[in-house]
């Protein structure tokens, strides 16, 4: 992905080393690789290594992240829980949970992304890490909640947005994406239980949550809390971003 960022030896620490120090040095690993591994290439000058680290998609992806939406990545970064991305066997969707088969044991939390969106525009592979990445935040936000459809809603939109930032229409990959264009935690209808009951049925209807009907439209904290998070990610308050995309 032509980011500069790739070639940040300072990526991992939001470019602020001094400020974000990453103690453990375990809060992001991407396939295996965690940013320790990292600041021991460059101390140690093996540029070489450091440059095919640069190189995974999904690093890059997620370096991506931290350029584009900082606030986001940064408190994936900054907390002591440890998120891995690796690749799924297959597809071109992803999954967060803590619990994966056959997942990193010693991460708290295992994202997997669909392998086939390596042969995708880069920007879709970005759209995707980015859902998932919201995912990850809203679990240590508000943690891991019943089953609740502004989950999946608002990861939806927020990866479909976060790619449309970057002008690469998601739809291409994933019709269902333009039914999303109107979720925004500060509308009122954007944010209403009609979006989210409509956007929970699309989900479902495409296969998402077993096919099943979403349990609550809201985690256990409630609407209001939940889009009081939401608020503080969200890079745009209206979706005009996505003009001229979709």
């Amino acid at each position: 992905m032509a980011n500069p960022q790739c070639l940040n030896r300072y990526s991992y620490a939001l470019n602020n080393p001094l400020k974000y120090i990453d103690p453990s040095g375990h809060e992001v690993v991407i396939n295996g690789i965690d940013d320790k591994a990292i600041q021991q290439a460059i101390s140690s000058g093996s540029y070489g290594q450091l440059g095919m680290f640069s190189l995974d998609p999904l690093r890059q992806a997620f370096n991506t992240l931290i350029y584009v939406a900082p606030l986001l990545a940064d408190k994936l970064i900054s907390t002591g829980t440890i998120f891995s991305y690796e690749w799924a066997s297959s597809g071109i969707s992803g999954v967060t949970r803590p619990d994966i088969e056959g997942a990193d044991p010693n991460a708290d939390v295992n994202t997997w992304i669909g392998p086939d969106l390596k042969n995708e525009d880069p920007r879709a592979l970005f759209g995707e890490v980015a859902h998932e990445s919201f995912h990850n935040m809203l679990i240590l936000e508000i943690g891991l909640a019943a089953n609740y459809a502004a989950n999946e809603v608002f990861a939806w939109a927020y990866g479909n947005s976060m790619a449309a930032s970057l002008g690469y229409d998601m739809g291409k990959l994933f019709p269902t994406s333009y039914q999303f264009l109107l979720v925004n935690p500060y509308s009122d209808m954007g944010s209403s239980n009609n979006m989210m009951e409509f956007c929970g049925k699309v989900l479902t209807d495409n296969g998402y949550n077993y096919g099943k009907p979403y349990s609550n439209m809201w985690p256990m904290v409630g609407q209001e809390k939940m889009l009081e998070v939401v608020q503080n990610y969200w890079p745009w308050g209206n979706p005009s971003i996505w003009s001229g995309v979709y």
